[in-house]
C-alpha cells in the first residue's frame, strides 16, 4: 500500500476565516483519491507556470483543497481501522460506479473478504453495498438526462447499468418519473 505526507504552506485572510470555522486535527489519515490528486496536480501546474496572468486560480484551488478537507472530516469524523475499510469500499464504488463490478471485485481491491466487506459497510453506513452503488449510478444517470446530449440507453449504459428495462423500472421508482418524463421537466426549466 502506497502513503505519503503532504505539507502545503500558505497564508492570507481566506485561510485564517477557513482555519477558525472550525476545530480541526493537526493530522488526518485520508484515503488519496482521484479528486484530491487532480487538485494537487493542478495546484503543482500553477506554481511552475513562468508567466502567469491570473495568479488567483491557484488561490481558489487551494481554497477548494481546504473545503475538500472539510469534506472529508465531515464524512470521515472519527476514522478507526475498521470504518475506514468501509470509506475505502464507498470511495471504490463512487470511482467506479459507472463501470460494472462485482462484491468479489471490491473485496479484492480492499484486501478483504466479501463478507467482511458487506458487513463492514452496512454497519457504518446503514446500507449495503449494491444499494449504495444504485444510489450512485441513478445520481449519475440524473445528471447525465438532464445535462447531456445522450439517448436514454446510452444514459443507462454509462451510469453501470446493463439493462435498460432494469434501470427505467428503478429510475421510476425513485424518482417517480420514468427517465424521458424526468428530462422533458428538467429541460423545460431550464
Amino acid at each position: 500500500m502506497e502513503s505519503g505526507d503532504y505539507h502545503i504552506f500558505f497564508n492570507g485572510s481566506w485561510v485564517d476565516e477557513w482555519w477558525k470555522r472550525h476545530k480541526r486535527p493537526t493530522r488526518i489519515k485520508v484515503e488519496l483519491t482521484e479528486s484530491l490528486l487532480v487538485l494537487f496536480r493542478q495546484l503543482v501546474l500553477e506554481q511552475r507556470r513562468i508567466s502567469n496572468p491570473y495568479p488567483e486560480i491557484s488561490s481558489y484551488y487551494m481554497r477548494i483543497l481546504c473545503l475538500e478537507v472539510d469534506r472529508l472530516l465531515a464524512e470521515h469524523p472519527t476514522i478507526t481501522n475498521t470504518n475506514y475499510v468501509a470509506y475505502e469500499i464507498k470511495n471504490y464504488i463512487e470511482e467506479n460506479a459507472s463501470s460494472l463490478f462485482k462484491l468479489d471485485d471490491v473485496a479484492t481491491h480492499i484486501g478483504i473478504s466479501v463478507s467482511r466487506g458487506v458487513h463492514l459497510f452496512k454497519e457504518a453506513f446503514g446500507k449495503s453495498i449494491m444499494q449504495y452503488t444504485l444510489d450512485v449510478r441513478l445520481n449519475m444517470a440524473r445528471e447525465r438526462i438532464i445535462f447531456s446530449p445522450m439517448t436514454l440507453e446510452q444514459v443507462s449504459e454509462s451510469s453501470g447499468f446493463n439493462n435498460y428495462t432494469y434501470f427505467h423500472r428503478v429510475f421510476r421508482s425513485r424518482f417517480g418519473m420514468s427517465p424521458k418524463e424526468f428530462r422533458v421537466i428538467h429541460r423545460e426549466q431550464m
